[in-house]
């Protein structure tokens, strides 16, 4: 008998410790009245947009470069989204790869190369992501390195899902890789 007043004893007291939490994390107000206690009901704050994590920089990382492989030209291009906190995000959209030749101080030329690269679902999203970086990586074929002078432009576009349309230039030696890079107003 004792062994079970004992458990019943505990239930109530559990029960009253589970009513006290939830009456604590939930509050005690009347109708109308705010649930934080800052002057903000529910309803309130629910109208409000959410933040949405997604893309606000864009660049063209620094190991970038043109490669040979079993005689084929490879533009390896890597590139890395921030967030507007500077953090590392991934992205969903269109990329767009040019290759443009490079006039007098930097200035862009003509196009040599274009590329197209979908990143809508998450198995392509997933195919060009690596974690170790957190950056993406794309490996661009080149119909031709002799056409490729002592620097090129490649200028990446992201066409995003939704948002702003994001642009990266850098300048690229064939023979050296990446020279400087920067990211372009969004747009």
């Amino acid at each position: 008998m004792r062994c079970l007043l004992g458990k019943a004893g505990r239930s109530r007291t559990l029960l009253a410790v589970l009513v006290v939490a939830m009456m604590a994390f939930f509050g005690c107000t009347s109708k109308g009245r705010s649930v934080a206690g800052d002057g903000q009901g529910l309803l309130d704050i629910l109208q409000k947009p959410a933040w949405e994590v997604r893309p606000a920089r864009m660049r063209i990382y620094p190991s970038t470069r043109i490669i040979r492989e079993a005689g084929q030209g490879i533009l390896e291009a890597r590139v890395e989204f921030r967030d507007e906190n500077g953090d590392p995000v991934k992205a969903v959209g269109d990329l767009r790869f040019e290759l443009l030749s490079s006039g007098r101080a930097g200035e862009v030329g003509q196009r040599l190369f274009s590329w197209s690269v979908p990143m809508l679902s998450r198995e392509q999203n997933a195919t060009f992501y690596d974690p170790v970086t957190q950056a993406y990586l794309f490996r661009l074929k080149l119909e031709s390195v002799t056409i490729l002078q002592d620097e090129v432009v490649l200028r990446v576009t992201l066409l995003p899902a939704e948002g702003k349309r994001l642009e990266a230039e850098a300048l690229i030696s064939p023979s050296e890789g990446l020279i400087e890079g920067r990211s372009l107003p969004t747009r």
